[in-house]
């Protein structure tokens, strides 16, 4: 009966480390997005585009001071111009590796997946869709930090860096006939800014 009840509180000292070593939180903040759009050798950044981002994340721990934090969130970017530019709303998956070098601080970075869920071109007040202008995926890579102001509550900054080229054909081939270059030489890429605060349940 002793080793029965040695064991029953070995199983359940795991488990409860277990629990500890993951959490599961929502996060919400600002972006700050960009498009950058290059032709012949050439590039250009739009304005900042003042957006949002919100979802979910789970944290587990892989080694000491290692966690990988898995997201699903929904980030709404583009860039402006002169009040006129793109919006591009995504469904993002950031796949973060962090390292936690004190209790209350870490440093993260890792790769993201982004499907566009719907897109406009705006003018004005005046918007129109514009999904034929855009590919419905994609990739970039992020970096970022995170201060923990209690067990529950952080705070967390990131720079996202698109890595792939998210202008259709048919974007490519307007440009093209309107400024005379090469479609093989035009692309389109997102960077965006996010900061925000994070809720671990």
């Amino acid at each position: 009966m002793k080793k029965f009840f040695m064991m029953a509180i070995a199983i359940l000292s795991f488990n409860l480390n277990a629990q500890q070593d993951s959490s599961f939180g929502a996060k919400a903040g600002l972006n700050l997005s960009k498009i950058t759009l290059s032709a012949s050798g050439t590039s250009d950044a739009s304005d900042n585009l003042v957006a949002f981002h919100l979802g979910l994340f789970y944290e587990t721990k892989i080694a000491d001071k290692f966690t990988f934090q898995p997201e699903l969130l929904y980030s709404a970017q583009g860039g402006e111009e002169n009040n006129s530019g793109f919006k591009l709303n995504y469904i993002q998956i950031p796949l973060m590796f962090k390292y936690y070098p004190s209790s209350k601080f870490s440093l993260e970075a890792g790769p993201q997946i982004g499907f566009l869920v719907s897109s406009s071109v705006f003018q004005d007040s005046a918007s129109f869709d514009a999904d034929e202008l855009f590919t419905g995926i994609d990739f970039g890579l992020g970096i970022g930090l995170n201060y923990s102001f209690t067990d529950k509550v952080f705070i967390n900054a990131r720079y996202n860096f698109g890595l792939t080229d998210v202008s259709s054909d048919d974007f490519k081939t307007a440009i093209a006939n309107e400024v005379n270059v090469q479609t093989s030489s035009i692309s389109m890429k997102n960077s965006n800014f996010q900061i925000g605060l994070g809720l671990r349940f």
